[in-house]
């Protein structure tokens, strides 16, 4: 009986192979059309290799000859994969162009790369345009003949072309535009933007902004997220102490998220502050569930902390997580604040007050009624302790860092926290504080980061053996030297030491 011939992967159709070099992913699976004639061919049939293409030079610092050489690949292989390209990225035009001009690259096909041509534009729904200087204008002015782009990326780091508004404009389907205008955002490229009335995601930055009305973004029904950064102090257009006008985060219909930033200050309604952002999703100081975090920077003036959330928080989102960074509290603000009365988590981060920090903490814990996660980094003094907080129950997670306190007082909200982070600069007496005994339901307690605190024989004795639910000691690398180390494994032998 004639033995029957073995099967190669040769025998397979195009098809499945194509699908298995799909699997083996993006760069191994376009390396292996390599192999022959027949495999590059399945390749470069294949879809899923082809969805972003990437139009490079090379590595940088190659010789031009290698670069050029390169481009020429890139330009022949985008001809053979064009149906199948749907995200077009050009990381630097101005690098194409230089290796272009000294490798002498024939003209005509350079431009025809440059003003899109060989791409397919019943396909191509996002499109990647950057230069280190100018992204060339007949670039853009071929972009309105892309009826299905969606998402558009504009990143220059000196100007825009003057062409760029006026093709804007015109790009009425697009839904995501992301745009680094270098030097200057100009008024006419942020008014053209607030016709693009699908636009879900809206994320603009420049040096400078120019003085025009952003308020008329509000239009933008379906505008899900809106992100803005002016990062020049000033500049010979705008004087340094004129903040920046955004609209109310509010006033958007459908905003969901945003992320605000001006190095000269914003202007949200009667408040001047340095940035704010907010989304929804995972954070470390609420594990297992989605919530909404609101970060506000660099306060200087605000009259009410309950009219700038109200201004600031999107309708129906949750708001779990409120953190304030370098910002003046003046406590009269903080009063009367509704807003915190269902907030689990807060986080202060180097914040100031006229008077003392921790007198302007106290009307905002006092308020926050089911807080169980508390924050402060920075902000308090050796001899400064909010005193409503030693009477705060519900306490699970507390956490000092950088605050040079002298020691960490008796009070009601020990017992109830799992996690304490006493770490950094304070304790400055080295000795672990008596009143720790009293945090029966710690299973968590870290020294890290700390040049002050030394855990002695006496500490063990005394405190840590006394806390019932201690499961985990994070230490630094100077906390303990190796014979506590050994004294505390065989004291504690269910407690976990970890040097961070």
């Amino acid at each position: 009986m004639a033995r029957q011939a073995a099967t190669t992967i040769d025998d397979l159709p195009d098809q499945i192979l194509g699908h298995i070099m799909e699997l083996a992913g993006l760069d191994h699976g376009r390396i292996v059309r390599l192999v022959s004639k027949r495999w590059q061919r399945v390749v470069l049939s294949e879809p899923a290799f082809w969805r972003t293409f990437r139009l490079t030079t090379g590595r940088q610092g190659q010789p031009i000859s290698q670069q050029q050489a390169w481009l020429l690949g890139k330009l022949r292989q985008l001809s053979l994969v064009t149906d199948w390209v749907k995200e077009f990225v050009v990381p630097d035009w101005g690098g194409l162009e230089a290796a272009a001009a000294a490798g002498g690259l024939h003209l005509s096909n350079f431009l025809q790369a440059c003003q899109l041509a060989m791409l397919n534009r019943g396909v191509v729904v996002e499109m990647d345009l950057a230069s280190a200087g100018v992204v060339p204008e007949a670039v853009l002015r071929q972009l309105p003949d892309f009826p299905m782009l969606e998402t558009l990326k504009l990143r220059s780091s000196t100007l825009l072309p003057l062409a760029t508004a006026g093709v804007v404009g015109r790009l009425m389907q697009l839904r995501c535009f992301r745009c680094h205008a270098g030097v200057l955002l100009s008024a006419e490229l942020a008014d053209s933007v607030h016709t693009l009335s699908r636009l879900t995601r809206l994320e603009l930055t420049a040096a400078v902004v120019a003085p025009t009305t952003l308020q008329q973004l509000t239009c933008l029904a379906q505008l899900s997220h809106f992100g803005l950064r002016q990062t020049a102090q000033s500049s010979a257009r705008i004087p340094a102490e004129l903040p920046l006008e955004l609209p109310l985060p509010t006033a958007f219909p459908s905003l969901a998220s945003f992320d605000l930033y001006a190095a000269r200050g914003i202007q949200m309604g009667d408040a001047q502050l340095r940035g704010c952002n907010f989304a929804v999703g995972q954070h470390p100081s609420i594990p297992g569930r989605q919530i909404g975090v609101l970060c506000i920077g660099g306060i200087s003036t605000m009259s009410s902390l309950q009219g700038l959330l109200a201004a600031l928080l999107p309708a129906g989102k949750p708001f779990s997580y409120l953190e304030l960074e370098h910002c003046q509290l003046a406590p009269a603000a903080l009063r009367d604040c509704r807003l915190l009365a269902e907030l689990p988590a807060l986080h202060f981060n180097s914040c100031s007050s006229g008077g003392s920090v921790a007198a302007a903490l106290d009307p905002l814990l006092q308020q926050a009624g089911k807080l169980e996660t508390l924050s402060l980094t920075g902000s308090l003094g050796a001899l400064s302790f909010p005193v409503s907080l030693k009477t705060k129950t519900g306490l699970k997670k507390l956490r000092f860092r950088q605050n040079r306190l002298e020691d960490i007082p008796a009070g009601v909200y020990l017992k109830s926290l799992e996690l304490l982070d006493i770490g950094g600069e304070n304790l400055s007496h080295g000795i672990l504080p008596p009143a720790l005994v009293a945090a029966t339901s710690l299973s968590e307690l870290v020294l890290s980061s700390s040049s002050k605190i030394k855990v002695k024989r006496d500490d063990i004795d005394n405190v840590l053996a006394e806390m019932p639910s201690l499961r985990r000691l994070v230490v630094g690398s100077a906390t303990m030297t190796a014979v506590v180390a050994q004294y505390i494994q065989k004291a504690m032998p269910h407690l976990q030491v970890k040097r961070s």
